[in-house]
């Protein structure tokens, strides 16, 4: 029996678990086991609606080894916070500065940031949401530390004992958000590229609220209190297979790689940080993002998924997961209609407007901002305009198979 079934038996002793929902375990597991390989750390979204079974898989996490179960809500100074606990020696303020003997003191306690902690470490976060929704001015302190801190180190000058601080600090971030996390990557669009995720829906089945009540009347509370010491002793057998020992062929390794390039090529569609308020117009013409960094982590997704399923080899399957993260790493509008054109490209805007479900106006800024990074193109039969996606963005799309299996 395989990690992966493992987990799938402990979680249905009380959850209600889906093939719609079966997503929530293998993602973060394959993300957590993927994060050993080091060399790319993945910092990933699990999306979906509240009740969706998130917050109770992420908080699972907690006893694995080499996890920080984090906070929901972060000061803006919480990663790098240039400030050090109390030093050893005696402390006196004088003329308004924090001096000791007319010299100020060595900060010689431990560092507050919470960057230094998780160095090396799977930050896990079940439910990010508050982070989602930042104020603009803590919001962007925190998105640009997190941003620095991605590629392994970040640097700031503070005026205060610490002085320039500079960190080293290389971690993984897996994070439960519900679908608001499209409204961030619009307007923090810095931070939307580092990411890559999967969403999810549930559907409506009510046999989710019926499977809850009946799990608290059978002592839930105390399942869940022994929750964590049992998923972490299964991955503990996981932990100690060397990942270097699984093989990735050439033929996945390129399919995986043109999906995290034609993921880019969305993911570049102008946010609100490319147009003004008011009259809408462009600050300036958006470049797409080259791919390197999605492959990356999507790469290390397929690997985790393999380790979790007791295999030596990444298969089509890990590459089923990893086109999922694709999928799920573009806002959802871009990838709509990027979709619905694959399939019957040639469509009105009215056309597109219906399919969509989308209010006219949104659709026309929307087939605006893909015609100017080059994923449309516009032609004209009479009177009316028609759009198609742009044929290097289709053969792109067709490297990868990027909508195979992709249902709206």
């Amino acid at each position: 029996m395989s990690a992966y079934e493992e987990l799938c038996a402990i979680y249905r002793e009380r959850l209600h678990i889906t093939s719609k929902t079966e997503i929530v375990i293998r993602f973060p597991f394959a993300t957590l086991l993927g994060f050993r390989l080091k060399t790319t750390q993945p910092w990933s979204f699990l999306a979906g609606p509240s009740g969706g079974l998130k917050s109770t898989i992420l908080r699972s996490m907690r006893d694995i080894p080499d996890v920080v179960l984090g906070c929901e809500r972060m000061g803006e100074g919480a990663m790098m916070s240039g400030f050090r606990g109390p030093a050893t020696a005696k402390r006196k303020k004088t003329k308004g500065a924090l001096c000791v003997d007319g010299k100020p003191p060595e900060p010689d306690g431990n560092p507050y940031s919470l960057a230094k902690e998780l160095d090396g470490k799977m930050l896990v976060i079940h439910d990010a949401s508050q982070m989602a929704t930042p104020d603009p001015r803590s919001g962007n302190r925190l998105y640009a530390d997190l941003r620095f801190l991605f590629d392994g180190e970040g640097d700031s000058k503070f005026g205060n004992v610490e002085g320039r601080y500079h960190e080293r600090s290389k971690f993984g971030l897996l994070a439960g958000v519900t679908n608001e996390i499209d409204r961030i990557r619009s307007s923090q669009h810095a931070l939307g590229e580092r990411f890559i995720g999967i969403r999810f829906d549930p559907g409506n089945d009510d046999a989710d609220a019926f499977a809850a009540v009946a799990s608290i009347l059978r002592g839930h509370d105390r399942w869940m209190e022994k929750l964590p010491s049992r998923v972490a002793k299964v991955i503990s057998g996981v932990i100690v297979i060397p990942i270097m020992e699984v093989m990735v062929p050439d033929e996945l390794s390129a399919t995986i790689t043109n999906l995290g390039i034609a993921a880019s090529w969305l993911r570049t569609c102008p946010s609100k940080t490319h147009r003004g308020g008011f009259t809408a117009e462009y600050h300036y013409k958006p470049k797409r993002e080259r791919g390197t960094r999605i492959s990356s982590e999507l790469i290390v997704v397929a690997i985790g998924h393999a380790l979790l399923n007791g295999r030596s080899s990444v298969t089509d399957q890990d590459v089923s997961l990893a086109r999922e993260a694709a999928w799920g790493s573009v806002q959802d509008k871009p990838l709509s209609v990027a979709s619905i054109l694959s399939a019957a490209p040639n469509r009105s805007m009215r056309e597109l407007s219906d399919l969509l479900r989308f209010p006219y106006n949104t659709t026309r800024a929307l087939i605006e901002d893909l015609t100017l990074t080059e994923i449309m193109e516009e032609s004209r039969i009479g009177d009316e305009r028609r759009y198609s996606l742009s044929p290097r963005f289709v053969e792109q799309l067709k490297r990868s198979s990027f909508f195979e299996g992709y249902t709206p």
